[in-house]
């Protein structure tokens, strides 16, 4: 079994985005329908993805041990990051910049394993076709069914999901720089 994890340097990150574009966009045997931690096993699947965007530090070990442990790790401009809101608690913050800044260091040393992708936010909204072929790529295990830019059309996340994502629509750039306003 291939397990594909996806963190993030933080809450709102694209995490969830990116979760459910693989659901819809390659052959994914099983899979979360939220949020699972690295210590979640799944049987009997071919490939099993898993979501967990603060999971960053425990996956480096993991990384280490299981070389059918691949991670997407998604790394948005701090900026858009920090003032992102979610719908379930509109009211806060998520994140500061010391903890982005933390989670960088961490991802900087992973990036040394070849199982470790990492993926800017913005290349993902900006073209997900694109950021999908990068990732078929670096796991050709994966077999795609369609194509991240429609998404929106095959796509049939959990409500949890839904609302982190702000409700199911095409993946765009329109959230890219955000935080001027």
């Amino acid at each position: 079994m291939e397990r594909i994890h996806v963190v993030g340097l933080g809450p709102r990150t694209g995490t969830t985005l990116i979760a459910e574009a693989m659901i819809a966009g390659f052959r994914i045997d099983a899979f979360d329908t939220h949020e699972a931690a690295v210590s979640r096993l799944r049987r009997n699947a071919n490939v099993y993805l898993s979501k967990w965007p603060g999971n960053l530090s425990v996956a480096g070990p993991r990384l280490a041990l299981d070389r059918h442990f691949h991670v997407i790790c998604m790394l948005r401009d701090p900026r858009d990051m920090i003032a992102s809101r979610h719908a379930a608690d509109p009211e806060r913050y998520w994140i500061s910049l010391r903890t982005w800044k933390q989670q960088l260091a961490v991802a900087r040393r992973l990036m040394r394993n070849e199982r470790f992708i990492l993926v800017r936010y913005e290349d993902l909204v900006a073209e997900p076709d694109a950021t999908q072929a990068a990732i078929a790529r670096r796991l050709p295990f994966l077999q795609a069914t369609d194509t991240f830019s429609r998404f929106h059309l095959r796509a049939d996340p959990s409500a949890p999901a839904r609302t982190a994502l702000g409700g199911l629509r095409a993946i765009e750039p329109r959230r890219i720089g955000n935080w001027r306003t």
